[in-house]
């Protein structure tokens, strides 16, 4: 019994260890030994000259060094890096920067950008001030990170300024989005820029990827090698919410963010549907929002709509014209705090067991103290209890903390009499069995 909960422990491990989560990832790369992509998906990465490094948490082996020579990290082509929107996550401490000719400094590629196909770009470059513009003038205090994707840059090269600009030997975590139309880049939970795409289509491609080192193209005249160390890479194939950005800097939780995301609901017509949405934000204004098609608005306490201001929207007697549409809450306080939820969506149909998968189920708080939700899909009116199921939750031993019988779409459990330790939460739904891991401090 250990072994299997051991084996089924780092299974888990994989899918919810990353604070984003793991819905849209492409891959991740750890840089913790290898070049494994600790995603589960494959995109295993080649080591080229790159050296086991201190991390940005001061483990040994949890980054790797890049002499900005020789040094790159590859990955072979996957059909899944063609997607029309992206986010790239990067951990990195930069140590020199590159002096050759238009001064760029590579963090990661697919392919040629410039080839105005499905490829991306995350680097930093001195050449988008006025005043260090030339390909020829190196200029390292004006070095500024840029996002592209296929041939879609900014409107304007000038676009791309920002302050402040990147130093030596601090460690950045950058999180980088492009949702079709809008480029935005966070650096250390700020947003230090937002510019408009070229307005360049979606071209799937087979291209693959480098990092460290622009090894496509014309690479002898440009190469673009990084120097420093880089201690995480993630690629997801959607936007991340202002909530997974903060996430990616886990030692900032001055302000709070969301820890319960609503989940999408399938309902039948005239019966009610609910969203429900957690935060750590003290002293929290919520304001729940609907997209019907034409983007997100804010909703009032009229109609089929009740607790717009409240963390639980009700919509009271579902007609079919919500079919399909999206809600989500934005949630601030006083002291200019603020977070916007992931949205989800409402179907009016019949949700029937076998149709629910692992994205659609939440267990919340995690790391938990006392008690947790087990969230689940449901239909109101239907009876949310119509899918029979239960919890099991166990110790890494095996041995059986709790067993709950499915109440609902919302199931809480007591753990305040559970040691402080690492579980694992076995969640049965029909024949469906659904596994999470669960840190109780």
């Amino acid at each position: 019994m250990k072994t299997y909960i051991l084996a089924l422990l780092a299974c888990c491990n994989t899918m919810i260890a990353f604070s984003q989560g793991s819905a849209g990832l492409i891959a991740h790369w750890d840089m913790n030994g290898g070049g494994s992509d600790v995603s589960g998906n494959g995109h295993t990465g080649h080591l080229n000259n790159v050296t086991p490094a201190i991390g940005m948490s001061g483990k040994p082996n949890s980054a790797y060094y890049f002499n900005g020579v020789n040094s790159v990290i590859t990955a072979a082509y996957a059909p899944d890096y063609n997607t029309p929107k992206l986010s790239i996550c990067a951990t990195i401490k930069v140590m020199g920067f590159y002096s050759g000719l238009c001064q760029d400094n590579m963090i990661i590629i697919r392919e040629n950008m410039y080839s105005m196909t499905n490829d991306f770009v995350l680097d930093f470059t001195d050449n988008y001030f006025p005043a260090s513009s030339s390909c020829s003038v190196l200029d390292t205090t004006a070095e500024v990170l840029r996002m592209g994707y296929g041939n879609n840059e900014a409107s304007s090269m000038y676009d791309l300024e920002y302050s402040p600009t990147i130093k030596e030997n601090e460690w950045y975590r950058i999180v980088s989005t492009f949702d079709g139309v809008t480029f935005k880049i966070y650096v250390n939970d700020s947003l230090v820029n937002s510019y408009t795409s070229m307005g360049y289509p979606f071209v799937p491609n087979t291209d693959s990827i480098a990092i460290g080192y622009d090894i496509f193209g014309d690479f002898m005249t440009y190469p673009f090698q990084f120097k420093g160390l880089i201690d995480d890479i993630r690629l997801y194939n959607r936007v991340l919410t202002d909530s997974e950005v903060h996430l990616y800097y886990p030692s900032d939780t001055s302000c709070g963010y969301v820890t319960a995301q609503p989940v999408s609901v399938v309902t039948s017509i005239g019966h009610n549907a609910t969203f429900n949405v957690g935060t750590t934000i003290s002293s929290p204004a919520y304001q729940w929002q609907q997209d019907a098609g034409l983007g997100f608005m804010d909703l009032t306490n009229a109609g089929v709509y009740s607790g717009v201001n409240t963390n639980s929207l009700l919509i009271t007697g579902v007609t079919g014209i919500l079919n399909g549409d999206h809600y989500r809450c934005v949630i601030s306080n006083e002291v200019s705090c603020a977070d916007t939820s992931a949205y989800a969506v409402l179907t009016t149909g019949t949700l029937k067991a076998n149709s629910i998968t692992g994205d659609m189920i939440f267990v919340y708080p995690n790391p938990a103290q006392d008690k947790i939700t087990v969230q689940l899909p449901y239909s109101t009116g239907q009876g949310a209890n119509q899918i029979q199921g239960n919890i099991l939750i166990t110790d890494e031993l095996g041995q059986i903390v709790s067993s709950q019988e499915i109440t609902g779409s919302n199931t809480t459990i007591d753990l305040s009499k559970s040691a402080a330790a690492v579980y694992v939460v076995k969640i049965r739904l029909g024949e469906q069995v659904f596994y999470k891991k669960l840190l109780k401090n």
